[in-house]
């Protein structure tokens, strides 16, 4: 398990599967979609930003991603990416 924070770590598989494959419970697409009841809604809006929150937590501390955009053979934009997609995300969730 990787130590969060830790200088060349990477996030073990079982660390990055909820934050990459989400399951068929996914509060984000949840919130997207109508949902009738305003609690639900509210706790399911809550639950949809902490999962987004993971994300960018993920995406900023991710040493590997920011390797790929170093990588001086073909350097990648995998950060701004994905940035991009959580920015997106953010705006649909409310």
């Amino acid at each position: 398990m990787a130590k969060e924070g830790a200088p060349g770590s990477l996030m073990s598989p079982a660390e990055m599967k909820p934050l990459l494959l989400l399951s068929k419970r996914d509060p984000v697409s949840t919130v997207i979609g109508a949902n009738p009841d305003p609690g639900a809604h509210a706790r399911l809006v809550q639950e949809a930003q902490q999962v987004i929150a993971q994300y960018e937590t993920y995406i900023a501390g991710e040493v590997l991603l920011s390797q790929l955009d170093r990588n001086p053979s073909t350097p990648l934009a995998v950060q701004k990416t994905l940035t991009v997609s959580r920015a997106a995300l953010a705006k649909v969730v409310h």
